[in-house]
């Protein structure tokens, strides 16, 4: 079997539990097993059957109790290693979310399974599996041979190609008892923090600033361009530390690992911290006056210039665009 952890958010699963289906999906006819997806915590309707069996789930294991409405890291573990005990999984994947990266470590620790994190792909070659994962703060790929079973892999959110064209079916759903442990901690509330519209790991665009804004009003040239696109607004550490932002926005190191479709650095020179945190985007555009700058050694598209200069033209020109493919 190949296990996937699923996440909800607002009553609808994520992108990223889709993505995890389909990475599942392209492991199955070399693993010769089926593929069951966790979904803890909500009661699994018709509708979501559908849904999760169109992205390639053979069956749903749902895990229904009051405990696991909340999240809480020690009830969530219990959960995830009843589920792993009891259904002897091959292959569980999960996301590289904030979920998805504290659960993980966990039961790996408790159960003593090989844990690759926030991995580029898998490769299957007959009863061995294979791992792809940045190391050195993204500077090199390590290839990493699972030695034990299961095996368990996470990916951050935008890294697995989505199958386009799977076979509609319903999932067939399976219902496990669970018992929650007894915890010191009882979770009374919770309540986010910041900017709540903020959610650079499932962006698909991204336009992040840095010092080279010179001062924090200058972030508007930035916001104008995101809102233009319907991106999300990114920042480097400097600007964050400095109370330009909020911290929900920092890219890098210290700050959110993200792999957009675009990632636009404006006026961020890119040091180490900050490039480990973005190098994996898909098409890197940066924007800087310095032409010696780091973030052009990964940039795909490079303009030296003034930010200044270059934002309010490319914000007109990305408004006339999306406003077309509205229109479209």
């Amino acid at each position: 079997m190949i296990l996937v952890l699923t996440e909800k958010r607002d009553g609808k699963f994520s992108r990223l539990s889709q993505e995890l289906l389909s990475e599942a999906y392209r492991a199955q006819s070399a693993l010769k097993a089926p593929i069951a997806a966790l979904v803890p915590g909500a009661a699994v309707t018709p509708d979501d059957a559908k849904t999760l069996g169109g992205w390639g789930a053979d069956k749903i294991i749902s895990v229904i109790d009051p405990s696991l409405e909340k999240y809480h890291s020690e009830t969530h573990k219990a959960m995830f290693v009843q589920a792993i005990e009891s259904q002897k999984p091959r292959l569980i994947l999960l996301g590289a979310s904030t979920y998805g990266r504290e659960l993980a470590a966990m039961v790996s620790g408790k159960l003593g399974i090989g844990y690759a994190n926030e991995c580029h792909h898998l490769e299957v070659q007959g009863d061995r599996i294979f791992a792809t994962r940045p190391v050195y703060a993204g500077k090199a790929l390590a290839r990493i041979l699972f030695k034990s079973s299961p095996a368990m892999a996470s990916f951050r959110p935008n890294m697995c190609k989505i199958e386009a064209s799977l076979p509609a079916k319903d999932a067939e759903i399976v219902s496990l008892t669970f018992s929650p442990p007894q915890t010191k901690i009882k979770i009374l509330e919770v309540k986010p923090s910041g900017d709540t519209t903020t959610n650079l790991a499932d962006a698909r665009i991204i336009v992040s600033g840095g010092r080279g804004l010179q001062k924090p009003e200058n972030f508007s040239y930035v916001r104008d361009l995101a809102k233009a696109m319907g991106a999300a607004v990114g920042a480097s550490r400097m600007v964050v530390d400095a109370g330009w932002i909020e911290h929900a926005h920092q890219v890098g190191q210290t700050g959110r690992t993200v792999t957009p479709d675009l990632y636009i650095a404006c006026g961020i020179s890119g040091a180490i911290q900050h490039l480990a945190g973005m190098s994996s985007s898909k098409c890197i555009v940066a924007i800087n006056k310095d032409p010696d700058a780091p973030i052009f050694k990964v940039a795909d598209y490079g303009l030296a210039g003034d930010v200044f200069e270059i934002l309010p033209l490319l914000t007109t020109a990305m408004e006339a665009v999306f406003k077309e493919k509205t229109a479209i």
